[in-house]
């Protein structure tokens, strides 16, 4: 991998309000949680002051209590349970049917149960070499058949099998956010988490006409000041869709001369190598866009561009390591370099 791998794919949004009625009301609100990037909030029309913001912040908290995956009393319950054991899902239920059903629709390209991997290489944590056996061993606990949902509760039939969401739970956020503003009336607003994004409302005024637009950069995020990004291209988001971007420094460390990232190949069991970055918009969902951008890195170009066009209601890029932009046909005159 290039040296540029050690840097981070940065998605900078542009929010331009031009013909907007301006208020003595703050317009955006930051939500901040423990170990997890914040959740900004911009609202264009109505008073940000009616959302209840602690209560938006306390739910989304706990929800991302829930699925921790030790210690939360979903998804840390359930990678602590008997097999077959079932446990309820509560608030989350939602949340894990969608990633399950999208796992399922990426063949298995994005796998949750590939936490027992995240926990080998010790992901977050400083990172870890992983041994050939290592690796072995804990691949024979990947497959996310090995999980069940039944009425309200989930369950899974491998001992050692381990569910998490791993570098996709922003666009899980993303969703909660959205769902909780939505239910106030607010309906023009924006909501942004690490490399999620969305914008929603039904833009009477033409106000979201221009409220939206992605500057795409490789890397995502710079790992100094004086760090090289490269401008990769525009895309521009309609409201109701959902952005989310993923590349190759997803909680890296290096070991042994080599990079490892969090975007982990379901089948090798090593970080992926060929494909540098991927941006995916969904019309469905933050955690959709989240899933499959992780699922067409694994894939690879070819793969993954065939997947993106047959695919409704998702379109998107991949960015390959020898500095090339592959767009699916999807996107058309909404993305520009």
């Amino acid at each position: 991998m290039k040296n540029i791998a050690v840097l981070l794919l940065f998605v900078s949004f542009i929010f331009c309000t031009f013909g907007c009625v301006r208020t003595d009301t703050p317009s955006s609100q930051e939500l901040v949680f423990d170990g997890r990037p914040p959740i900004e909030i911009m609202v264009f029309t109505g008073d940000i002051l009616s959302l209840d913001i602690d209560h938006i912040n306390t739910v989304i908290a706990e929800n991302l209590d829930s699925i921790d995956p030790v210690e939360g009393d979903v998804l840390g319950r359930l990678n602590d349970s008997e097999v077959g054991e079932l446990v309820p899902c509560g608030p989350v239920l939602n949340s894990i049917s969608a990633l399950l059903e999208y796992t399922d629709a990426c063949y298995g390209a994005y796998d949750p149960t590939l936490q027992i991997l995240w926990d080998v290489y010790a992901f977050g944590d400083g990172g870890r070499y992983v041994s050939d056996y290592e690796l072995a061993d804990a691949l024979r606990w990947v497959g996310y058949r090995e999980v069940e949902l039944i009425d309200d509760a989930v369950l899974r039939k491998g001992e050692n099998v381990r569910l998490g969401y791993g570098p996709v739970v922003t666009g899980a956020m993303v969703d909660w956010a959205v769902e909780l503003v939505t239910e106030t009336g607010i309906e023009n607003f924006s909501v942004t988490c690490g490399h999620s994004a969305t914008v929603s409302g039904d833009d009477p005024d033409r106000m979201l006409e221009d409220v939206s637009v992605q500057e795409i950069k490789y890397p995502l995020d710079k790992a100094t000041e004086d760090a090289y990004q490269q401008i990769i291209g525009y895309i521009r988001l309609e409201p109701g869709q959902y952005m989310a971007a993923l590349d190759d420094d997803e909680n890296y460390f290096f070991s042994r001369g080599e990079q490892y990232h969090q975007v982990i190949d379901t089948v090798m069991g090593r970080p992926v190598r060929n494909v540098n970055a991927a941006v995916v918009v969904s019309d469905e969902s933050g955690l959709q866009a989240s899933v499959f951008a992780y699922a067409v890195m694994v894939m690879g170009i070819e793969r993954g561009l065939e997947f993106l066009d047959e695919t409704e209601g998702v379109e998107g890029f991949l960015y390959s390591e020898d500095g090339e932009v592959h767009v699916s046909g999807g996107l058309g005159d909404r993305f520009w370099r």
